[in-house]
């Protein structure tokens, strides 16, 4: 029933989704001032003594989890809508590993990695601007071809350079 009623309102969904992405692009590229995405928490002024037990390790984890939903819950919203409406369990539940790995992979590897990544890190951080800049433009694009219903020609260039995808 939700699902139906989101695909009812899908247009609306795509507009407010829309202009909230673009939103936050221009609050990358230094426009717009929203002060609470500007806002910095760090668990160890707060709990310096938790900071290496279990239950920081747990409170880390679910801060970054709380952090994360919004950037990854409209594609993995659009991801179970899409793994739903397969013709096989299979195609849908390969969609979703498919999404998983790709999700995982990375954090693996740079929890495998990190004295690599932290130095990899440093010699970013001169660069961050530059990083903050060129990712607020593609937030702004993003925005507009969502509130456009145009990202389908990202998946469409994607389909073009990477191929078909998996044939299940």
């Amino acid at each position: 029933m939700l699902g139906q009623t989101l695909l009812q309102n899908l247009p609306v969904l795509w507009k407010i989704g829309g202009v909230l992405v673009v939103l936050f692009g221009l609050q990358m590229l230094g426009i717009l001032q929203i002060p609470f995405l500007a806002r910095t928490f760090r668990v160890a002024e707060v709990t310096p003594n938790i900071q290496r037990s279990h239950l920081g390790a747990f409170g880390m984890g679910a801060a970054f989890g709380a952090g994360w939903t919004p950037c990854i819950g409209p594609f993995l919203g659009g991801l179970l809508a899409l793994a739903s409406s397969q013709d096989t369990v299979g195609a849908g539940t390969a969609l979703l590993l498919v999404y998983a790995i790709g999700l995982g992979v990375p954090f693996l590897l740079a929890g495998l990695a990190v004295d690599r990544s932290l130095c990899l890190m440093r010699r970013l951080r001169p660069h961050m601007l530059t990083v903050e800049r060129v990712s607020g433009v593609l937030l702004v694009g993003m925005g507009v071809l969502l509130f456009t219903e145009r990202l389908t020609l990202v998946t469409a260039w994607l389909t073009r350079v990477f191929g078909t995808g998996l044939a299940i």
